[in-house]
């Protein structure tokens, strides 16, 4: 080991197992005392240094150091009376007190801990949070009153109550499970819902919004009161309550002139009524000017023969050859009653010299022919079908019977009787 020894000018090279302390130089075994209360070792070239150990003065006692002694001598303390142990620079400084069910604080010993420090399980007085005027149960946040301007939440002071919580004087409380925010404990007093795809509907966060209300902002509007339902931005009605009628948008004690109820809603008369009661718009009552009331409750214009009155209640000439005729069913056109000519039959609004495919005469009016027949006498005595099909009793029919066989590719055959349909090259019986 190279070391630098006093008066040399030169390090030099000691062996190993030594120690060197001060400036002298021990070997493996030797100790000595830097000071009185140090005890030096040197082994195998490493030094070790250990402080005397004192002994621990009896209780109600305190060790007082001496000159020119390493531990000091014990003597007799006489702490203040409340105290049963005090600090060592100030008797009158309890650092415990002698009476169980006294408090620690400051060095005295109290009843209680003053407000704004709490008592910890060694009957310690410490100070509070901050935020808190009083606090209670060992721990620093849990407040049980708050200073000025802040509110009491669970334990904590804080200046708003936040989500999930509403305010009641200066006091927090927790709002239903449903709300995020609310304005009373129940869970009809919810603000805002805590789950998505819940909607706020009277204070109550639900799956859906009732049909009597519409969706806005996630929370459900009530539909005007005279609505049963309404559009989607609640602007209009779309049913009414069953003493109302629906009229453009708006639930009705009755309906305007010129309308009439039907199934809930005003429905429009027809152009030559001036009003009508429903069940159909031609149902008047009374009529526009210049059309007269019929008995069956319809307004007419006095047409002349070989006209017929129209939709918007014009006059207008029967079709080509028709003598009379009569409105349409949706009052764009007319169909024709009777021709001009005796020999001519009438065909929808015009007069023909024959019907034609499909359809029969009778009284002078073409008539259509049964199902699937394409000419027939009348409406049960059909000639001939139309693709796929096969006159049949008069009829026209997919099929024969067990009992008939085809004829000509049109008509069908009766067996006799208690014979059957043979197939063969030509059919027999």
């Amino acid at each position: 080991m190279l070391i630098h020894q006093p008066g040399k000018c030169c390090k030099e090279c000691v062996p190993r197992p030594t120690c060197y302390f001060g400036g002298e130089m021990f070997h493996t075994g030797d100790s000595w005392q830097p000071d009185s209360c140090t005890l030096c070792q040197c082994g195998h070239g490493d030094m070790v240094c250990f402080s005397k150990t004192c002994p621990i003065c009896p209780e109600g006692s305190i060790g007082v150091p001496q000159p020119g002694e390493c531990c000091g001598k014990c003597q007799k303390m006489t702490c203040a009376s409340e105290c049963k142990h005090c600090k060592v620079t100030d008797s009158n400084q309890c650092t415990e007190c002698k009476i169980s069910g006294l408090y620690l604080q400051d060095g005295r010993c109290v009843q209680k801990c003053k407000d704004g420090l709490y008592a910890d399980r060694k009957n310690k007085c410490h100070a509070c949070h901050d935020s808190c005027k009083t606090c209670v149960d060992l721990t620093r946040y849990h407040c049980q009153t708050c200073k000025p301007g802040l509110l009491w939440r669970e334990g904590e002071c804080v200046s708003r109550c936040g989500m999930g919580y509403y305010q009641e004087t200066t006091h927090c409380y927790g709002c239903d499970t449903s709300c995020s925010l609310c304005l009373g404990p129940k869970d009809n007093q919810c603000l805002a819902c805590s789950q998505n795809g819940l909607v706020l509907q009277s204070g109550r966060c639900v799956d859906h919004c009732s049909s009597s209300s519409y969706l806005q902002n996630g929370e459900c509007l009530e539909c005007p009161a005279t609505c049963q339902t309404c559009s989607s931005d609640g602007q209009s009605c779309t049913s009414c309550y069953d003493s109302l009628v629906l009229h453009r948008g708006q639930c009705l004690s009755q309906c305007p002139k010129q309308y009439f109820p039907s199934y809930g809603a005003c429905n429009e008369c027809h152009p030559s009524c001036k009003s009508c009661s429903g069940p159909t718009d031609t149902n008047c009552l009374s009529c526009a000017d210049g059309s007269k009331l019929s008995k069956k409750g319809r307004c007419k214009m006095p047409c002349l023969d070989g006209q017929y009155l129209t939709k918007d209640s014009t006059c207008k000439d029967c079709g080509f050859g028709c003598g009379k005729c009569h409105t349409s069913r949706d009052g764009t056109t007319s169909v024709c009653l009777q021709c001009l000519n005796p020999s001519m039959v009438a065909f929808d609004d015009i007069c023909m010299r024959a019907c034609p495919v499909g359809r029969y005469k009778e009284l002078g009016i073409c008539r259509v022919c049964g199902s699937g027949c394409l000419r027939c006498e009348s409406n049960s005595i059909c000639h001939a079908c139309g693709p796929n099909q096969i006159v049949s009793d008069g009829i026209c029919v997919r099929h024969c019977k067990p009992t008939q066989y085809i004829v000509q590719s049109t008509v069908w055959s009766v067996c006799p009787v208690q014979t059957v349909l043979s197939v063969m090259v030509r059919p027999t019986c």
